[in-house]
């Protein structure tokens, strides 16, 4: 059947990443690390969201932008329905602001298995490439080595992530925005301090 519930939440007041074992699960058979995965995407873009407020704004705005370039309006307010929908489902009313703030992180929930990503990150920023890896193995790695599923596994199920992986190279300058502001979010968590 399918699985209804939360996948992860990021704790703004606690600075805490709590991830459900099924969490990115579209059904009961699809346990594995590949969806913890997705999630920590998703995740991540929340924290970058409480600890990066200017710079997600601004990565907010191009991804909805993006999104509707390669779509249509109607389709991102279909994606902002069902966004409220599956929320209310599990008990919780989402405002129109909020919802956009989930379809901007579900657009990021490959960011972490990216390759073309990653490899532009290791060239370009290895200190950014140490604190995500860090953070990821700090946040992932008992699922990885308990479940043994590669990264490059990872492929998420909802419609934004779906459109950020078909568009390739398009969606480069997005994946790069995200790491600008990943990192400064990094920075400012350890501050204490917010942009």
């Amino acid at each position: 059947g399918k699985y209804i519930g939360a996948n992860g939440m990021y704790n703004r007041a606690t600075n805490t990443f709590t991830f459900d074992i099924m969490s990115g699960m579209e059904n009961v058979a699809e346990i594995s690390y590949t969806a913890m995965i997705k999630t920590a995407g998703h995740e991540l873009t929340h924290f970058i969201q409480n600890w990066s407020p200017s710079k997600y704004l601004t990565l907010k705005n191009t991804t909805l932008k993006f999104l509707t370039e390669e779509h249509s309006e109607r389709w991102i307010e279909q994606q902002l329905k069902q966004i409220k929908g599956d929320n209310k489902a599990i008990g919780k009313n989402l405002t129109l602001e909020q919802a956009k703030d989930e379809l901007v992180a579900d657009a990021f929930e490959e960011v972490l298995s990216n390759i073309d990503f990653a490899e532009t990150i290791l060239r370009t920023d290895k200190t950014l490439f140490d604190k995500i890896h860090s953070w990821v193995k700090k946040h992932a790695n008992d699922f990885k080595k308990n479940l043994g599923i590669a990264v490059k596994d990872v492929e998420a199920n909802s419609e934004a992530a779906k459109e950020m992986r078909n568009a390739g190279k398009r969606a480069q300058a997005l994946y790069d925005q995200w790491a600008d502001a990943f990192s400064t979010a990094l920075e400012n968590s350890s501050s204490g301090q917010t942009d």
